[in-house]
């Protein structure tokens, strides 16, 4: 064996004993993580030199095997400086004020949580959040919703009340939180939404809308009696369903399904995509609607329960169909929808 790889190895085989004696007596919090990065970064910097300087030091052997003791005695907690959260304690705000105008922006960057966002009778908004941390202790978990803080700005440009929601809460803390927000706004409100979050639904009930934009990951996004001209919605692990009108939506999703009913009160485009999950559209059968379809799958069957359909295509996974004298029609829907290893059904509301 070389002797540079026998450095190597023993400075490992010391990181790893050492890492495993400090570890296992102390919490990992904020200050010793710091540490381990300035000694980590000293130890690099000293492993150059030795280099230039024609002899090796097993330094970086050292600094792999503390950080391999720290995965091994910790797992993979001390990436949420902590490695015991046991207790948790919750804590409440909120955000309210008067509606004087017409149109309303409302932008939230959540994580961890849900967002529900809906309309009431009163003309004020109001911005419910649910704090809930996790610490060592129960002391820890109380002075961690103590110190949560909220960036919060509101303000009016051309006649729209603009509402921007961040937390201040550092990066390697934010595991430690769960924060659920609901939202309340008059119902004659034309409302933009940009909603963001991690690990939670969005769902939106009774919105009138111009611009909805809906983005989250391992939640749902659910809808009820929703209009907007444009609805963007995407999230993952997590299933896209109810009531929405739009002129123009984009849908997607992956490992979940996707269940929607559309009134067809307008004229829209829906393009909806998914993978290793069905498709069904609960659809108007009035005579007043058209629709251009364009479905596929990979490995599942396509049922499409319409009446006086053209089909320019027509495969067991692909089909494309549209109604006879479409452009005529005074209600146009374009629609389309792909999946993957699953169904997609089409069905008239009268037959639910």
């Amino acid at each position: 064996m070389k002797e540079s790889t026998s450095l190597s190895l023993g400075g490992i085989l010391l990181g790893i004993g050492i890492g495993w004696i400090v570890f296992q007596s102390i919490d990992v919090t904020f200050n010793v993580f710091a540490a381990i990065l300035i000694i980590s970064g000293i130890g690099l910097i000293l492993t150059s030199l030795s280099y230039r300087m024609g002899f090796t030091l097993p330094i970086r052997g050292l600094i792999g095997g503390l950080i391999l003791s720290l995965v091994l005695t910790s797992g993979l907690d001390f990436i949420n400086v902590s490695g015991n959260w046991n207790f948790s304690s919750t804590g409440t705000m909120t955000l309210t004020n008067i509606v004087t105008t017409d149109r309303v922006y409302l932008e939230i960057d959540n994580f961890n949580g849900p967002i529900q966002v809906s309309t009431w009778d009163k003309a004020e908004y109001r911005i419910d959040l649910e704090i809930k941390a996790r610490g060592s202790s129960q002391k820890e978990a109380k002075e961690y919703v103590d110190e949560f803080n909220v960036d919060f700005d509101e303000s009016e440009d051309q006649d729209q009340k603009r509402l921007l929601l961040k937390y201040v809460v550092p990066l390697l803390a934010r595991s430690r939180y769960s924060i659920k927000v609901t939202v309340s706004f008059p119902a004659s409100a034309s409302l933009d939404l940009d909603l963001d979050s991690t690990n939670g639904q969005i769902s939106l009930t009774n919105i009138n809308g111009n611009d909805l934009k809906l983005t989250t990951s391992n939640g749902p996004l659910i809808f009820d009696n929703v209009y907007g001209k444009d609805i963007s919605g995407k999230t993952s692990n997590g299933g896209i369903e109810g009531g929405v009108d739009a002129k123009y939506a984009s849908l997607s999703t992956n490992n979940a399904r996707v269940k929607i009913t559309i009134s067809c009160t307008y004229s829209g485009e829906y393009y909806l995509k998914t993978s290793n999950g069905d498709i069904e559209l609960l659809i108007s059968p009035s005579l007043q609607a058209g629709y251009d379809l364009d479905l596929s799958t990979s490995n599942g069957n396509i049922d499409i329960d319409l009446t006086d359909l053209r089909f320019f295509e027509n495969q067991r996974t692909n089909k494309k169909a549209q109604t006879e004298e479409f452009d005529n029609k005074a209600i146009r829907m374009i629609i389309q929808a792909s999946t993957s290893n699953a169904n997609i059904k089409i069905k008239r509301l009268s037959r639910i």
